[in-house]
């Protein structure tokens, strides 16, 4: 009944209210951070925090890490919220959101392809730049 659930929240492109579904793409999915098992500081304790299975438990857990972050005062910090890859990507699927902490992580792909961008015509206009500089020695 579980699985029914999942298939029928990945398949459905709207959600209950019948708006369009802000989901992430597979691509964001499969770019997240896979955190290795001997990394998690209580590793004999650490779970899921969506299907509550210990992480240990596991013989070949595939752990990710939601690049989540939370504006306090003194700036963002970021968090570390890890998952079993299986569990939250039917979630991300549907939400673009941290279940945690609501934090929208398609905001933190927005603000990196915005950097990719800006660097990318920073490095246009200095190539123009130094076009323009060797027309001098030819004039």
């Amino acid at each position: 009944m579980a699985l029914d659930l999942l298939q029928s929240l990945e398949n459905e492109p709207f959600n209950s209210t019948g708006a369009q579904s802000k989901g992430v793409p597979q691509e964001f999915i499969d770019s997240l951070e896979r955190v290795p098992l001997k990394n998690l500081p209580q590793k004999e304790t650490a779970d899921c925090p969506i299907c509550t299975n210990r992480f240990v438990d596991d013989d070949y857990p595939l752990l990710v890490k939601l690049p989540c972050s939370v504006q306090h005062s003194a700036g963002k910090v970021a968090k570390d919220h890890i998952f079993d890859l299986e569990c939250i990507g039917p979630w991300l699927k549907v939400n673009s959101t941290c279940p945690l902490c609501r934090f929208d992580v398609l905001e933190v792909d927005r603000k990196r392809r915005e950097n990719l961008e800006e660097e990318l015509k920073r490095a246009r206009e200095e190539d123009e730049e130094e076009e323009e500089e060797d027309w001098d020695v030819y004039g």
